[in-house]
């Protein structure tokens, strides 16, 4: 489903709001819906400082939907900053193919407060590790509570999709391996 253009954001509701089958939705999640497209829409290019702009892939137009599937809209749905020296959260998983105890992929999309409880966040924790990170240019976000949309978790955290977060965001933690990660980690010779 490519939907590239110049839509704006209240097209993009009512794509969503006929994505969901939904009929008549309330004022309010009209609102968190608008504010939540019209962050995408402009966070996902990024003015450098020579003029020239950058996309963020994980932005593409393509995920938007899924996005918002992972949002209470319910909750209030906001454009933040966060500041410089800042700190945020996020459950990583290893790089694609390796081993649980392997590299992390430390860049991503989305993240949540530092002291957020893993089990409000709408995601599988099991096999992730905690990364915390400190924002060290003022960052643009998008603000919204979690939705477990399809796994039997509970939803109600704080998120933010933190676009270009490779740019703004540097680790400063990452949670010890677990006893038998450790363990198949000295077996492997590192």
């Amino acid at each position: 489903m490519a939907w590239y253009g110049q839509d704006t954001s209240e097209q993009w509701v009512e794509r969503y709001i006929a994505h969901r089958g939904w009929g008549v939705v309330s004022d309010g999640v009209r609102r968190n819906l608008t504010e939540a497209f019209r962050f995408l829409i402009d966070a996902r290019f990024l003015r450098r400082s020579d003029g020239s702009v950058a996309t963020d892939p994980a932005l593409c137009p393509d995920n938007w939907l899924s996005f918002v599937d992972c949002m209470d809209l319910s909750r209030p749905v906001a454009q933040v900053t966060l500041d410089s020296g800042s700190t945020v959260a996020a459950y990583r998983t290893p790089k694609s193919g390796g081993p649980s105890y392997g590299p992390l992929r430390l860049a991503g999309t989305f993240y949540t407060q530092s002291g957020e409880y893993r089990g409000d966040l709408g995601i599988d924790t099991h096999n992730r590790r905690l990364v915390k990170y400190i924002v060290v240019t003022r960052a643009p976000a998008l603000s919204s509570y979690t939705n477990a949309v399809s796994l039997p978790i509970n939803g109600r955290g704080m998120q933010f999709i933190i676009p270009h977060a490779r740019t703004r965001l540097v680790p400063s933690y990452v949670s010890w391996m677990k006893e038998k990660e450790r363990a198949a980690w000295s077996s492997a010779g590192r």
